[in-house]
């Protein structure tokens, strides 16, 4: 077993894994770890609570094979760190064609996502690191929500312009605030001013984005493209509307927009550790409609009415 002082504390993401004897994940483990992903390795129950959310800030996934006889999926989800789960952290269960698991009961009892272990060691990473990037992407928005949530005030509406990544973070977190479930609203709508930020003003290709992403170089090219005159001037807008019993985003961009129905598919982004905020989005809110040439969009949120009087 990897000892836990090899769990190194730098920006890599710790996956704490069970992998079981005579599993089919066990001969793939060297594959799955590397510079992106760095592991824990249980070999018993006990193993699993080792390393605690509290006691390490890079633990971002646990992964749990069952692909071995006689694993019981309960018995070794009761022992993985009580705040990881608390925090929706992602517990990955891998399984195979004779598993005697139905994937749906897994997931209503604490499983987030059942893969099976057929789909290759490269798919299995991809799914990984997707699952790992919405966890640190959650984390995140639950800190900046914990800051923000008085400063929404008595807002009812109102019209937003900012041109920057981290301005789009900051308003979809403040606006996020004034639903009683702050946490889904602020994923989605961080997704579509991000999008209309790097895909629509500075139009960064989705393929040209996951290059960027894998030579790590993302920041300086939207750096440089902020400074092009042909992009410069170019922002996004959003106009805010609260009511009683709903939250309406309305997010236009100065790009030339996209074919937005290609990547609102269920399989959409799935061999691609970006692509998935479209339909990530689509999970956050009511309603998503796009227009035009989709540039523009409107996003809805409802929820029951909790007294504002407007």
């Amino acid at each position: 077993m990897m000892s836990k002082t090899l769990v190194k504390d730098t920006r890599t993401p710790l996956a704490v894994v069970y992998a079981s004897k005579g599993g089919k994940l066990e001969p793939l483990l060297e594959r799955l770890s590397g510079i992106e992903l760095q592991l824990y390795r249980a070999n018993k129950p006990e193993d699993l609570g080792v390393i605690g959310l509290q006691e390490n800030k890079h633990y971002c996934i646990c992964v749990l094979d069952l692909t071995a006889p006689g694993v019981r999926f309960l018995e070794y989800l009761e022992q993985v760190d009580v705040a990881f789960r608390g925090a929706g952290g992602p517990v990955i269960v891998i399984v195979d064609g004779n598993t005697d698991y139905d994937a749906k009961e897994l997931v209503r009892v604490g499983a987030s996502k059942v893969v099976d272990v057929g789909l290759g060691v490269q798919a299995i990473n991809v799914i990984l690191a997707a699952e790992i990037e919405e966890f640190r992407q959650v984390s995140r928005l639950r800190k900046e929500l914990l800051v923000r949530t008085t400063a929404i005030g008595h807002i009812v509406s109102g019209e937003f312009k900012f041109i920057t990544r981290r301005e789009a973070q900051g308003l979809a977190s403040m606006l996020a605030a004034a639903s009683p479930s702050p946490i889904p609203v602020s994923i989605g709508l961080t997704e579509l001013l991000v999008n209309s930020v790097e895909h629509g003003c500075l139009e960064i290709g989705h393929d040209e984005k996951g290059a960027l992403i894998d030579d790590g170089t993302l920041h300086e090219e939207v750096q440089r493209r902020r400074a092009l005159p042909e992009f410069s001037k170019r922002y996004v807008t959003l106009n805010f509307t609260r009511k009683p019993t709903q939250l309406k985003f309305h997010v236009k961009d100065g790009g030339k927009g996209f074919d937005y129905e290609a990547y609102a598919k269920a399989d959409a982004g799935h061999e691609k550790k970006h692509g998935r905020g479209i339909i990530m989005a689509y999970g956050c809110f009511d309603t998503i409609e796009y227009r035009g040439c989709g540039n523009e969009v409107i996003a809805v949120h409802k929820f029951e009415n909790e007294g504002l009087d407007t």
